[in-house]
């Protein structure tokens, strides 16, 4: 064990030095924090993103799209870590920073997921209407209708997902799920299989 942490000490050591190389740069950012948040320090990652969102904020012009950028990534990070209505806060801040762009579909999904996960559900169903990518509508509308408990709807939903996207675990676990609540138990095993 003490290996794997001097390991895991010596990885947080060169991606510090790398981001402090180069501060504004999101692909040495971002390992760092998960680096962090898979060793538990937490507040440590939510520090790094929060600093260069007010680095970004205190420039005497900011850049909304930069900073919309930074903004989305503190609040996935807030979502991954279950802070679900800070999450939100970070994705309607999104909104307003990016008006009058079209949201990118990764930033539409998470956003859906979050929604989903605090009992929004017709807020993520609309954005199953608008998503261009196609495998994203059958993901909200079959997690949108398990969250409903129409479970029937969800497997259909799901399915179709899954047979474009067969490797995204999340379809799979929650196709696994909505099996396991109709009483399809060899499906749910299976699905659960497919999930790990």
């Amino acid at each position: 064990i003490y290996q794997l942490q001097r390991k895991h000490e010596k990885a947080v050591e060169l991606l510090r030095a790398a981001l402090e190389n180069d501060p504004t740069n999101r692909r040495r950012r971002l390992p760092l924090v998960f680096q962090l948040r898979g060793l538990g320090r937490y507040n440590e990652a939510e520090a790094i993103l929060q600093k260069a969102i007010d680095e970004e904020r205190s420039k005497e012009f900011p850049d909304s799209l930069t900073l919309a950028g930074l903004v989305n990534d503190l609040g996935r990070f807030q979502v991954d870590r279950g802070n679900l209505e800070q999450g939100l806060q970070a994705f309607e801040e999104v909104l307003s920073l990016t008006k009058d762009q079209t949201p990118s579909p990764e930033f539409q999904i998470s956003y859906a997921e979050a929604l989903m996960r605090v009992g929004r559900v017709d807020e993520a169903l609309a954005i199953a209407n608008e998503t261009p990518v196609e495998v994203h509508k059958p993901m909200i509308r079959g997690r949108v209708a398990y969250e409903r408990g129409d479970f029937d709807e969800a497997i259909r939903e799901l399915t179709a997902a899954s047979t474009v996207w067969p490797n995204n675990a999340t379809v799979r676990y929650y196709l696994a799920r909505a099996a396991e609540a109709v009483g399809d138990f060899d499906r749910a095993t299976e699905e659960y299989r497919q999930a790990l």
